[in-house]
């Protein structure tokens, strides 16, 4: 076991590490090495690339889940839950504000017509190899 000295400078010099210990754990995806490519290089959207990320998160290792949109808008800026940023009606919440305001990236969430757009989008498009095994799984909500 590493003592505290080395694990302050593997939390400082890891990013994974930087980032778990200020968010705490969440779910952690797979993707190929080409979709990473593809957005770094602008042929895939990033938005559809976060989109796609979070509904990745979402499923996991689940043989079924019910995707709701809310969550995935949160997910996309690498939240783990919904549940602080918005209400029932899919509105940022106070306590959401306070998160947002915070944001060095200044990022905003989709709205829910951006999220529904880009699922549907990523769902019909060329791409659907990447999506097709993920609406299998999901339905949404």
């Amino acid at each position: 076991m590493l003592g505290p000295r080395w694990q302050k400078f593997i939390i400082e010099t890891d990013p994974v590490q930087s980032l778990l210990s200020k968010v705490g754990k969440s779910p952690q995806v797979r993707v190929g090495v080409d979709i990473v490519q593809d957005t770094s290089e602008g042929r895939f959207d990033f938005r559809d690339f976060a989109v796609l990320l979070a509904v990745y998160a979402i499923i996991g290792d689940k043989s079924y889940a019910s995707v709701h949109r809310d969550r995935v808008r949160a997910g996309a800026m690498g939240y783990g839950s919904a549940k602080d940023l918005f209400d029932a009606y899919g509105k940022v919440t106070r306590t959401g504000e306070m998160l947002l305001s915070r944001r060095q990236d200044g990022t905003q969430p989709l709205t829910l017509d951006q999220c529904r757009y880009t699922l549907d989008k990523l769902h019909e498009s060329k791409n659907r190899a990447r999506w097709q095994d993920v609406h299998r799984l999901a339905q949404y909500g």
